[in-house]
């Protein structure tokens, strides 16, 4: 493997709480801000936050299930009636639906220009492009 030879460090397990999510329609799925390193090479330095829906197993739990959107560029609400259809068909799977890096909810890596209003890792005092 490549990369800068940098020791790979394990970074902490992150703090942060499961809520009801903002979408109407979806009763039983549940949002958190999921604050990830900038550098997975760097753990303990800045993080960013990326949005994730989950929709909780009914019955014990055979595993888990991640909706990954294509792009990069598009955030995990197309797929949130198919989640609904999965969850109802498989109840004894966890279903999480991640917005991207910089879609959706999830923070971006970079500030953009004349960005109205600021996002939170802006604000943060990421980089600007």
């Amino acid at each position: 493997m490549g990369g800068s030879g940098a020791e790979w460090q394990v970074p902490p397990k992150p703090e942060f709480e499961w809520s009801p999510c903002p979408e109407d329609g979806f009763a039983a799925m549940q949002c958190a801000a999921i604050p990830v390193p900038v550098d997975w090479a760097q753990p303990d330095d800045q993080t960013l936050t990326i949005l994730t829906r989950r929709i909780e197993a009914t019955e014990p739990v055979r595993g888990s299930l991640w909706l990954l959107a294509g792009g990069p560029g598009a955030d995990g609400t197309f797929m949130l009636n198919s989640a609904a259809f999965l969850a109802e068909r498989h109840p004894d799977l966890e279903i999480f639906i991640p917005d991207h890096r910089g879609t959706g909810g999830s923070a971006l890596l970079q500030c953009l220009p004349n960005t109205d209003p600021p996002s939170e890792a802006c604000m943060a005092g990421l980089p600007q492009t």
